[in-house]
């Protein structure tokens, strides 16, 4: 997390970027960036749709939108326009990582 807010704050900020966030969950890290970075296009991808609703709705009531997508349609998605790629994955393990 420290190298994503160093990265941020040191060469992203004042640029207008587009950013997937991976694994989103509720959205906290996709929306804190939107806010960090207004002029950002922030795009939460995770594979389950019930976290989707929840990060659309949490980005809706703060007022910084975002777009969401589920992983089946990350590949049709992603394109060289995308400069950062955010993935935080604090709940899935190693082992469950490599079983995947």
């Amino acid at each position: 997390m420290a190298i994503l807010k160093s990265r941020v704050n040191n060469e992203i900020k004042g640029h207008s970027v587009n950013i997937i966030d991976l694994g989103s969950g509720s959205g906290n890290i996709g929306i804190t960036l939107k806010k960090k970075l207004i002029t950002t296009k922030v795009t939460c991808v995770d594979i389950s749709e019930k976290a989707l609703e929840v990060a659309k709705e949490n980005a809706d009531f703060k007022n910084f939108p975002i777009d969401t997508i589920g992983t089946q349609e990350l590949t049709e998605f992603l394109n060289p326009d995308m400069q950062l790629l955010q993935a935080h994955n604090a709940y899935i393990s190693l082992k469950q990582e490599l079983e995947y």
